[in-house]
């Protein structure tokens, strides 16, 4: 009879110990075990070339594997079946009643099974049922990670979407005050951050529960003063570009239409005004150029004017002049169509743009549809014209985009410095010189990374030290993964190798973020996606950072809440807190955003978070128009008659994570002159004062004063 022993007890013994099959007992397993879950959450032991010798209680044939064969077990219920053997050569399948604690015999042709937790999901647990790990934050926390079973209560920070791991879910958790347990789901990438004071520890075979264990000696909760978020500022359009101007406001625009991009057949833009001050929106829709400005190239002039170039309609110039009453006017039109191209106002006082083969999809418009041969140009003021540059090509900063050229020349990561030239940082990973005189030129400046970084964020936030923050991005602009890194780069006279130093890297990796330099030096990096994928809000990151230079460390902030990714924009205010706005710009889609917050800063409140901070004021600013290379000074008072510093921080412009106009430029070695009065001397160098309009700040114990706008002139 099969299974049966026909033989004596005495022979039967016998054959056990001395079958070549089969060897001496095992208390525990004697090869390495697997674990498998079965559907009703139970965790099962799985031991390769091993079986157990305990009387059968039910025996099931054509079982197609061990892993089946647990199933089997697990449906029959603890009180029937906790373990098993599973003949590997017959496929079979023996129960072996409700016992865990069966001797265990070595067979190569067998696999042992038994129980190892019983829980079903969403059973209360004390204790880490699957076997627990350990991991250390960013910020050198130690944390405890347990598999299969997860944390319900408070969520305080909830981040969905792809391509955000466990141990970055651990890291958010670990930057936010009150925040010490972690419910994260591997398969959809699903990060809980959650208070320790409420809320069960459960089983739950899907899902990763990790527990704050220590901090470093001496290290706290993060302070409760992480700036704070307005509300949502409703605006009529989708602010996808937005340029500070000399009279305090902000101009915004989005394209053809309000919400939703087009293809420059409409030969309009809406625009909106945004008034800090009184925190009106007024609309006005921009039809007197015949010009859709949509992905354009922005700059400043040296007289505050806003230049905006190409976009949907390729080759169209259109002009915000300066003064409350300023409109839009028509220039002259670019040599070469453009879109996603990038601009900046050189030391000389003349407009350069490079890239923007995104005009090729704008097929509607003659000369449009060229992919490539988007050279370099400059506009002159004085002879009123475009002239393009041969010897600027775009092959040296393009990326290596899986869509070819159409995207390779965009955004590029420009910086107008020295003697009319211009500093190329991205978002290729090669990095040049771009020369303006005559036919043009250019010269590499050497490697930044070893990845392109499309859509990340650069701010020049030390001018005086050609200091330059760059940040996030992703190798290819859409459907790509984000990245976290982070770099200063340091530039000097216009040639040669600029000297790159890699930082610790970002809190969150973010594409289609925004940068923002604050008075203080700081660099403030908002939104963004973990994942690059246009005119969506998946995997959107709501919590800033600021990197501070002084430290070299980055710090979370305060959540938004609200997605800013494609088609957003941010700028900082006079009064030192930042514009963040837009996002989407696709007609009905989900991830439409016709409105901005303000952001506060933590300089700007006390340490509860909530109490405004007692800030410096400046009573005057001699002379009233500066000049590169001339002298300035301030008045200040200060709320406990302290010391005081002084930084300029250039009006910025905006759209598509690019921002060529602001840089910082703090003064320093200045004399007293009277009560509160300090005479400073100002650069020398135009390519470091860049001219135009300046936000001037006085700073005391770190708050900022409400800025002074000043123009400087060459």
């Amino acid at each position: 009879m099969p299974g049966s022993c026909a033989l004596t007890k005495a022979l039967c013994l016998a054959t056990l110990l001395f079958n070549p099959l089969l060897a001496a007992a095992q208390a525990s397993c004697p090869t390495q075990q697997s674990d498998f879950t079965a559907s009703d959450g139970s965790i099962w032991g799985i031991c390769s070339g091993t079986e157990y010798n305990a009387r059968n209680s039910e025996t099931s044939r054509s079982i197609r594997s061990s892993t089946a064969c647990a199933q089997l077990c697990a449906q029959r219920g603890t009180s029937s079946c906790a373990s098993a053997s599973f003949d590997k050569r017959r496929n079979i399948c023996y129960l072996k009643g409700s016992s865990t604690t069966h001797r265990i015999v070595s067979n190569r042709n067998s696999d042992a099974i038994r129980l190892i937790s019983r829980f079903r999901n969403e059973d209360a647990v004390s204790s880490c049922p699957a076997g627990a790990s350990t991991y250390t934050s960013s910020d050198s926390a130690t944390w405890s990670v347990c598999p299969k079973t997860v944390f319900d209560g408070n969520t305080l920070h909830f981040q969905g979407g792809g391509g955000v791991s466990r141990n970055e879910c651990t890291n958010i958790c670990s930057g936010k005050a009150g925040c010490s347990r972690v419910a994260y789901h591997p398969q959809a990438s699903q990060c809980y951050c959650k208070e320790g004071t409420q809320g069960r520890w459960l089983y739950h075979s899907d899902w990763e529960a990790v527990t704050l264990l220590t901090r470093p000696s001496g290290g706290t909760s993060p302070n409760n003063n992480r700036g704070k978020w307005s509300d949502s500022i409703p605006f009529p359009l989708v602010p996808a570009a937005v340029a500070a101007l000399p009279d305090g406001r902000l101009l915004t625009w989005s394209s053809g239409l309000r919400n939703m991009h087009g293809l420059g057949q409409y030969g309009q833009t809406y625009s909106a005004y945004y008034d800090p001050k009184t925190g009106s929106v007024s609309e006005r829709l921009v039809s007197n150029t015949n010009h859709d400005m949509f992905c354009p190239g922005i700059s400043q002039a040296f007289d505050g004017s806003i230049v905006v170039t190409g976009g949907s309609s390729t080759k169209k110039t259109s002009v915000h002049t300066a003064g409350s009453g300023g409109g839009f006017v028509v220039f002259p039109e670019l040599a070469i169509p453009r879109g996603y191209q990038s601009q900046t106002t050189l030391s000389d006082g003349r407009i350069f743009t490079i890239g923007g083969s995104w005009s090729q999809i704008t097929q509607n418009q003659p000369g449009s549809g060229q992919v490539g041969g988007k050279t370099g140009e400059v506009y002159d003021f004085a002879t009123k014209k475009w002239t393009v540059l041969s010897g600027c090509p775009t092959k040296p900063l393009e990326t290596n985009d899986k869509e070819g050229l159409y995207r390779s020349d965009n955004h590029a990561w420009l910086f107008s410095w020295k003697n009319g030239s211009v500093f190329q940082a991205g978002p290729s990973k090669a990095m040049n010189w771009f020369y303006t005189n005559s036919e043009g030129g250019y010269a590499p400046a050497g490697t930044r990374d070893t990845t392109d970084a499309m859509c990340g964020v650069f701010q020049m936030y030390d001018a005086t030290t050609g200091s330059i923050f760059t940040a996030g991005g992703s190798a290819d602009y859409d459907q790509s993964q984000a990245l976290g890194n982070a770099h200063v780069i340091t530039i000097d006279q216009a040639s040669g190798q600029a000297n790159v130093r890699k930082l610790s890297g970002l809190k969150h990796r973010r594409a289609f973020a925004n940068a923002v330099t604050l008075p203080d030096g700081k660099v403030l990096i908002l939104g963004g996606q973990t994942y690059a994928h246009t005119f969506t809000d998946n995997n959107a990151m709501t919590e800033p950072e600021v990197y501070d230079p002084v430290t070299d460390t980055f710090t979370l902030l305060a959540d938004s809440r609200i997605p800013r990714t494609y088609h957003s924009a941010a700028a900082l205010l006079a009064d030192g807190t930042v514009f963040s706005g837009g996002g989407g710009l696709c007609g009905n889609c989900a991830g439409n955003h016709l409105d901005a917050q303000i952001f506060t800063p933590p300089y700007l409140l006390e340490a509860d978070g909530v109490t405004l901070a007692k800030r410096p004021s400046i009573t005057s600013i001699q002379p009233s128009v500066l000049k590169v290379g001339g002298e300035m000074t301030i008045t200040v008072t200060t709320p406990t008659g302290s010391g005081y510093s002084v930084a300029l921080l250039r009006l910025g412009s905006a759209t598509h994570s690019t921002d060529t106009d602001s840089r910082r430029v703090p003064l320093k070695n200045g004399s007293n002159v009277g009560t509160g009065a300090t005479k400073y001397a100002l650069p020398a160098d135009p390519g470091v004062l860049l001219p135009g309009y300046y936000y001037v700040f006085a700073l005391a114990n770190g708050v900022p004063s409400q800025a002074s706008i000043v123009q400087v002139t060459p």
